[in-house]
């Protein structure tokens, strides 16, 4: 497991790796200094902060105040009995994680740092940061190789505890990392097969659990019980050597696992197949179904669809602006709102707000001072007034976010304005107004 550029210390601050630099970087992250991680040190439970995020050689990392650290990974380097019994403890303190921080099914690797006597527990806002920039190599690394999809909430945590207790035994090596042995439902290879020394309660402990057929149903509390009896049991010194045995198994593994395959290559075309047919009777009704269906402008004057498409900027909704427009017409503000919505619809799904205020909410509110992650948009001011018969003039401020520093979590204003000028061409298309055509006479930005 590689541990480069995880950990960079100087006198003053201690900066954890979490992405490339050029990954993008979530604006409710900007607020994220205000969300705990927390340290574990026997049973004493101590609150975590980091302070904000720092690019060092094209590495974007998080920084707090000094302390000590290591990857979890580096418990493979310890000595056997040293390794479990950190393990041990590692158990323990997940057991004891507050509510915010519990771990309810499978951890990264990453998420989790040992200190000089006990565990960092990174905040969960960065831990999902984290497995968001991961390349698929990187997520089976640190979590997919040690977990198994069968398992949910505190039996997931017993499971990885087992793999990684299982690797301790066997070379820093997942006993489920090979294709071969996922593909033969999760069957692990026993492990005395690798260490005949470790055999009778300890080889037992594994089998009930990494099994192709383990039914056993534990929580994390009797994990630990379990565990801390047999972690101390002393190694046979003598036994009998294991290596045809070894081969005969993975041999027939191997086998097992290439018919699997076969009939899953099988059942996946046959599925496919099946799922584009439904794709295109679907995509032929849902035409069919948008040429019959009115648009939301249904029964409005032109002046009304003009407002109503304007609108959209205040809504973040550019999916209705659509319905004023004629068929082929661009939206200009398409990819702005586009991105805009999925932002604040990640917020509002993690943090149960949105951290959005119109532009036009805030001006009439006197444009006050807002939470430096609040994000504000769109158009304040707008007037429409015909030109001639079938042109309209719109005239409006379009207010643009400022994003706070990363660093200091700081800006001087929330939104800038620009004064636009349009023109709009409107046509009864059928039954209905639409904007025929958007040209945008000037847009420049307000001092």
């Amino acid at each position: 497991m590689n541990h480069d550029r995880m950990i960079v210390q100087d006198e003053k601050t201690t900066y954890i790796g979490v992405t490339p630099a050029d990954f993008p970087l979530a604006r409710t992250l900007l607020q994220g200094g205000h969300e705990q991680g927390t340290i574990i040190t026997g049973k004493e439970i101590t609150p975590w902060q980091w302070h904000g995020f720092k690019e060092i050689d094209g590495y974007r990392y998080i920084s707090c105040d000094p302390i000590s650290l290591r990857p979890l990974g580096t418990l493979f380097e310890l000595k056997e009995q040293e390794a479990l019994d950190l393990l041990s403890r590692l158990a323990h303190a997940i057991s004891i994680l507050p509510e915010k921080v519990l771990l309810t099914s499978f951890f990264s690797f990453d998420s989790i740092y040992l200190t000089d006597d006990g565990f960092l527990f990174l905040p969960p806002s960065i831990c999902d940061f984290l497995e968001a920039s991961r390349t698929e190599e990187e997520l089976f690394e640190n979590k997919v190789q040690w977990s198994n999809p069968k398992y949910f909430h505190q039996e997931a945590v017993a499971y990885q505890l087992t793999t990684i207790a299982y690797a301790i035994f066997y070379e820093g090596k997942s006993p489920v990392r090979e294709s071969r042995v996922r593909q033969d439902a999760y069957q692990a290879v026993p492990l005395e097969l690798y260490r005949p020394d470790a055999g009778g309660k300890i080889a037992q402990f594994f089998s009930q659990r990494l099994s192709r057929n383990s039914k056993i149903d534990e929580n994390l509390h009797s994990w630990i019980q379990t565990f801390d009896r047999i972690k101390d049991i002393k190694r046979d010194q003598e036994f009998s050597n294991t290596t045809e045995r070894l081969d005969q198994f993975i041999e027939k593994q191997t086998k097992r696992a290439s018919r699997k395959e076969s009939l899953r290559i099988h059942k996946v075309r046959n599925l496919v197949l099946m799922t584009v047919a439904v794709i295109v009777i679907g995509f032929i009704y849902t035409i069919i179904s948008n040429v019959l269906e009115p648009p939301l402008t249904a029964g409005m004057e032109a002046l009304e669809v003009a407002s109503f498409y304007y609108d959209g900027y205040n809504n973040l909704d550019s999916i209705s602006m659509d319905d004023a427009l004629a068929r082929g017409v661009d939206n200009p503000a398409e990819q702005t709102l586009t991105y805009l919505h999925v932002t604040t619809s990640v917020r509002q799904a993690y943090e149960f707000e949105s951290g959005f205020i119109p532009a036009s909410q805030w001006v009439e509110s006197g444009m006050p001072d807002v939470d430096p992650t609040t994000l504000v948009y769109g158009i304040s001011d707008l007037s429409l007034n015909w030109i001639d018969e079938d042109t309209l003039k719109a005239d409006y401020l379009l207010w643009s976010p400022v994003y706070a520093d990363e660093e200091t979590l700081q800006r001087d204003v929330p939104a800038t304005p620009s004064h636009v000028v349009e023109e709009l061409d409107m046509a009864i298309k059928g039954k209905y107004w639409e904007i025929t055509e958007i040209r945008t006479i000037s847009n420049e930005a307000v001092q």
